[in-house]
């Protein structure tokens, strides 16, 4: 660990900015994955300034982009955190999870998709497929709640 300390140090003294903690806690995980995919994480000595962030790898043909500590490509934030990004990537989940809700208009049931790259705290707005009403929908950790909008 002491090897990738000096590495870290090194980086952050050449980028000019400091690696957010969560960052370089979720960073030995990503890069000792067992079952490697399309995440590859950059050795620090390669981490560069670009996209008004730092990019510390590729997803695919991608470059990866730490902004605060949140992970893009382009324009898009792909994770709130490296270590969600290695979940995520490890287990194959695509990112969305499809949830049963109640409708609090006409009651009846209905599917919505939560995107997980929004964050484990969302507020949004979404219309019932059957009466069409505007809901607003709160999702909290893995709880999600629907009132009237």
């Amino acid at each position: 660990m002491a090897v990738l300390d000096k590495a870290f140090a090194a980086a952050e003294a050449r980028l000019g900015c400091n690696l957010p903690e969560s960052f370089r806690e979720a960073y030995e995980e990503g890069v000792n994955r067992s079952e490697p995919n399309d995440l590859v994480l950059f050795h620090p000595v390669m981490f560069r300034m670009t996209d008004g962030g730092v990019a510390v790898g590729t997803r695919g043909d991608d470059v990866l982009v730490l902004r605060g500590e949140a992970l893009f490509v382009g324009d898009e934030m792909i994770a709130p955190t490296l270590g969600e990004l290695v979940a995520t990537e490890s287990s194959g989940y695509d990112g969305t999870d499809v949830v049963e809700v109640v409708c609090p208009f006409c009651g009846s049931l209905d599917q919505i998709t939560i995107d997980a790259s929004g964050g484990s705290s969302q507020t949004f707005v979404e219309d019932c497929a059957s009466c069409c009403h505007p809901r607003v929908v709160h999702v909290e950790g893995g709880a999600v709640r629907i009132e009237r909008a």
